[in-house]
């Protein structure tokens, strides 16, 4: 009996330690359809090897080809990904949701990577995203069976895959970009942050569909030339979301119509912005957790909705009864998070929201428009002199004074001086306290008492063809 409860125990742990036989490998091979030997479809709820049709210009053989429930669809793994290692890594992924101009019927299976897929490969391969790319091929318009499907591939994935269930984000053109938002407003729970692209609609502003998603990171993309969707109703959306306090960013490429995918791929920001994504990350409405002493903190903090469970901590100690999607903040701290989905916790939050009192906000020094002169009325018979803040900092508002006066006499950014004396400017910043006033600037006067004797008998020599002497 000793011996037996050895091996036992020897084959438990064995299983703790080793991952599922996923009927996805990198080492698969890439086999093209022939309708003289058409492949079997698996049996239905189970993943099999499929084929590809050769649609595109450039070798997709780093797409492995795969069926699931009659929809056909590619896979490229990470870089670093090894099938066999105990290395206790977890991937992130990208499902990506072609337009309707790459729809195509199972035994194509390649047409959905026309747009984006030899971009993602690349990614992958220089080491920018080391995570999956899953990229579905559909027959037309995107359906929430196709939603279903991807759930279930994705479960299939992080239970012998590697693949982290708390980190897969979409991204989606057109047709595709309509695909992104419907997939995360079916599956909230299995999206980490979307990027749909020239797809939007006036539905999204219903409050039930903001709260739905309110609080994922969403990255609209839409061309300012574009007629369908016109930017008019991106504006509306966006409004919407933003007046609701949703984790929203706009980005409208102006000299663009439909097509705003390869730029959009080219953004600096965009794979940074996949791999930031984490379901246990929260956001506050508004974004706001910078606050004023005095003032009244009251900020509701939230993940997605669609969890099985939550549990909440307030500078790392549990908050007792916090277990829904958001909390309500009222005092300074750190606030984080974590998740439960089938049975799987997410790590605590890796960007939990602090919640601080900031000071004053120091302004930086005025200093004088351009190459104007700091007396008037200057030589140039100018009478009036312009003073600015230095810097480019990004203010919201300013007030200038002048020293020995209360009155304000600007709130531009720009205060034009026609008295000499000196002046002083508080520059406001968003989210930021009232500003201290900078360092007085003095405005000469040029016919004031003590002025230097008018200059006579001035020469010039020519020294060169840029030097004169005086």
């Amino acid at each position: 009996m000793r011996k037996l409860y050895i091996l036992c125990l020897i084959a438990c742990v064995f299983a703790i330690h080793s991952f599922g036989q996923s009927v996805m490998d990198p080492n698969d091979t890439v086999v093209n359809y022939n309708s003289n030997t058409p492949p079997t479809q698996p049996a239905w709820g189970k993943i099999g090897k499929w084929v590809r049709t050769p649609r595109v210009s450039w070798n997709t053989n780093e797409y492995k080809c795969y069926i699931y429930k009659g929809a056909a669809f590619r896979l490229h793994f990470p870089k670093s990904y090894n099938p066999t290692a105990n290395d206790g890594k977890k991937y992130p992924m990208l499902v990506f949701f072609h337009g309707l101009g790459e729809a195509g019927n199972i035994y194509d299976n390649e047409y959905q990577l026309y747009h984006g897929g030899n971009v993602f490969q690349a990614a992958v391969d220089n080491g920018k995203f080391d995570g999956y790319v899953l990229c579905m091929q559909s027959d037309g318009f995107w359906g929430s069976n196709q939603y279903q499907d991807i759930a279930e591939i994705i479960d299939y994935m992080v239970a012998n895959n590697k693949l982290d269930p708390f980190a897969v984000s979409d991204n989606g053109l057109s047709a595709g970009g309509a695909g992104t938002w419907e997939m995360m407003f079916s599956h909230p729970s299995y999206i980490a942050s979307a990027v749909p692209m020239s797809s939007i609609s006036t539905n999204y502003t219903a409050q039930s569909v903001i709260d739905e998603v309110k609080f994922t990171p969403i990255w609209d993309i839409q061309g300012g030339q574009d007629g369908s969707p016109a930017p008019y109703t991106a504006h509306i959306v966006r409004d919407a979301m933003l007046a609701a306090g949703a984790n929203f960013t706009y980005k409208e490429f102006t000299t663009l119509g439909h097509g705003t995918w390869d730029s959009t791929w080219l953004l600096p920001d965009f794979w940074p912005y996949l791999l930031r994504a984490y379901s246990s990350n929260p956001w506050p409405l508004t974004g706001r957790t910078q606050f004023c002493p005095g003032d009244n903190i009251n900020v509701t903090i939230g993940v997605a909705p669609g969890y099985q469970a939550y549990q909440w901590r307030y500078n790392n100690n549990p908050i007792n009864g916090a277990n829904t999607n958001n909390i309500h903040a009222t005092q300074t701290g750190t606030y984080d998070v974590r998740v439960e989905r089938n049975g799987i916790w997410s790590d605590w939050s890796k960007k939990p929201v602090q919640i601080i009192v900031q000071a004053a906000t120091p302004t930086p020094p005025i200093q004088v428009a351009g190459t104007m002169s700091t007396a008037i009325p200057a030589a140039d018979g100018k009478n009036y002199v312009n003073l600015q803040v230095s810097g480019n900092g990004n203010y919201t508002g300013y007030t200038w004074k002048k020293v020995g006066s209360d009155s304000v006499y600007g709130t531009d950014a720009i205060l034009k001086v026609t008295q000499p004396g000196y002046y002083v400017v508080a520059a406001d910043q968003q989210f930021s306290c009232s500003s201290l006033y900078s360092a007085a600037f003095k405005v000469i006067n040029a016919k004031g008492p003590n002025a230097p004797s008018a200059v006579k008998s001035l020469t010039a020599n020519a020294l060169s063809n840029t030097q004169v002497q005086l």
